[in-house]
């Protein structure tokens, strides 16, 4: 692909879906920006997510997700019920289901490393940065 022909990607929004898409966009050999309106960090945007342990393993070995990123993995998930105004539980019932639970921060924080280059404001929204496909002598390649 020439630098006139090069495929522009823009991705609105800089959360975790859109730090993924700029990651395979960048992969694929697009030039991509992300655009966030928030002028705040996103990391404290949500609790946690949960990823089945096979996905885990394959956004890790693909390089969307660093391996060194915090999880807490679970194997099975307890059902507890509590009498109405009572304070004490009881379990219904166990059920296998193996998860990894990741932190939203750290989720996001990993992805967007993977997703490069520092913010910029550009108005409302917030230039996350831009990534295209590498030159055969380093650095990144631009379309114009």
């Amino acid at each position: 692909m020439t630098a006139a022909t090069a495929l522009r990607i823009g991705v609105v929004g800089g959360s975790i879906a859109g730090c993924a898409a700029a990651v395979a966009g960048s992969r694929a050999g697009a030039d991509v920006t992300v655009y966030e309106r928030s002028g705040a960090e996103l990391q404290d945007r949500g609790f946690g997510i949960v990823i089945p342990p096979p996905l885990h393993r394959e956004l890790v070995a693909s390089g969307y997700l660093d391996a060194r990123m915090e999880t807490a993995p679970v194997a099975t998930r307890v059902w507890l019920t509590r009498e109405p105004g009572g304070r004490s539980t009881r379990e219904l019932a166990r059920q296998s289901s193996p998860v990894t639970p990741c932190n939203w921060a750290l989720l996001w924080r990993s992805l967007r490393a993977s997703a490069g280059a520092g913010a910029v404001s550009a108005g409302r929204a917030r230039h996350l940065g831009r990534r295209g496909p590498r030159r055969a002598g380093g650095g990144h390649h631009r379309a114009r």
